[in-house]
């Protein structure tokens, strides 16, 4: 007999292999759900991770590792090849889970992946209806034909209104976000990751890349910085340029950078160790780490985009790092006259409501009923956009 509990599929191709924000978000969404909510909710990883469902593929690394003699022609490009692989060998290995457990919802934020699904429902006849979460800053005619699209901040939807999509299919709804306070000092937490209380450390969380999070830039900027004590944690995952990236770092840097990959928890130890926090990119879908280390309460430095302004809110955090000399102007601003700490506590607060569990969750599962075609438990669901900086 079919159980009256919505049964909802959540997929991310890379959780368990990589630690990006997408499957870091991805994780914590199904803890969250499987924990508080009355769906019959199921977790599908490319990698061993707990509580999910292993689905056999081709990780994105091991494509890397084995073609890396070519990988230096086109880091981008290469790195699209091998991600394609991943997803193409996920989603075939994928099917037989779809006819075993025969979601009424997936939920995802891949892609390509949503393509597969879009294809085994025409070709199998499966019935789930397809929600994508926008979380990588895509255009509209990338997923105008998703059943429904969940944007992670308020531009991405506008963006979709503007297109044409119906309101709808569109419903801004940002990522769950907890955040784990240390109960260390801030001087234990330092020396943890071998500094000193004269070091002044930038930190930063994202993929090590230069066609989107910029880190050759980053590198360039705070080599700029004439204080030998200023250091630079990199807290993220390698891609095909890692090795250009790590010989301009020990050419611009010598001896000052760490090049760390670290569990969810030990992210939140390093933002609180860390004297300044810098996001190098010029577009987010969202930037899950910029949220963090606003509530770790350390000075936030961002370039002005879709993404910071919905996590910021205020101009004067974000400032124009598409040129030269700029990161490396507003570093040195920083170091000299940082931001008080009413100031950063103000920001964490503001950050905290925009990301609370407790207002989200009940928005999430309104929208997963709402499209399998039910009414949400309290009433009529309000679609579209809305202000929850204003409603928190």
């Amino acid at each position: 007999m079919r159980s009256e509990k919505i049964k909802l599929a959540l997929i991310s191709c890379g959780l368990g292999n990589v630690n990006r924000g997408f499957e870091v978000s991805t994780a914590r969404l199904y803890k969250t759900l499987h924990e508080k909510s009355d769906f019959d909710v199921r977790l599908y990883s490319g990698g061993k991770h707990e509580g999910a469902k292993f689905v056999w593929n081709i990780p994105r690394d091991e494509v890397q590792k084995g073609l890396a003699l070519i990988s230096h022609i086109n880091d981008r490009r290469f790195w699209e090849f091998a991600y394609g692989v991943e997803q193409i060998s996920f989603a075939l290995s994928l099917l037989p889970e779809l006819f075993s457990f025969k979601p009424d919802v997936v939920w995802t934020k891949e892609v390509p992946f949503g393509y597969f699904l879009d294809a085994y429902r025409k070709s199998f006849g499966f019935k789930y209806k397809v929600i994508f979460a926008n979380g990588g800053a895509f255009n509209p005619p990338t997923y105008k034909d998703f059943d429904y699209i969940q944007h992670l901040q308020p531009e991405s939807y506008a963006d979709a209104i503007k297109y044409g999509l119906p309101s709808e299919k569109n419903l801004t709804l940002t990522n769950f976000l907890y955040f784990q306070k240390s109960e260390q000092s801030r001087q234990h937490l330092r020396s943890q990751f071998g500094y000193t209380d004269s070091d002044w450390v930038v930190i930063c969380v994202a993929a090590w890349n230069r066609y989107h999070k910029r880190i050759d830039y980053l590198i360039e900027e705070v080599a700029q910085l004439p204080d030998k004590n200023v250091k630079l944690m990199l807290c993220g995952h390698p891609e095909p340029d890692i090795s250009y990236l790590r010989k301009l770092a020990e050419e611009k840097l010598p001896g000052r950078v760490q090049w760390l990959t670290l569990p969810e928890a030990k992210v939140h130890e390093a933002l609180q160790a860390a004297d300044c926090f810098v996001l190098p990119s010029l577009q987010e879908g969202l930037g899950n780490a910029m949220a963090e280390a606003a509530l770790a309460e350390i000075p936030v430095v961002a370039h002005s985009h879709a993404a910071s302004r919905f996590v910021l809110g205020d101009p004067k955090y974000t400032t124009d790092l598409s040129q030269n000399g700029s990161l490396a102007a507003r570093l040195q601003s920083v170091k000299d006259s940082p931001p008080n700490n009413d100031e950063l506590k103000k920001l964490a607060r503001a950050v905290h409501n925009l990301f609370s569990v407790e207002a989200l969750l009940p928005r999430f599962c309104d929208m997963v009923r709402t499209v399998n075609g039910a009414p949400p438990a309290n009433g009529s669901h309000r679609l579209g956009n809305y202000d929850l900086r204003a409603e928190n």
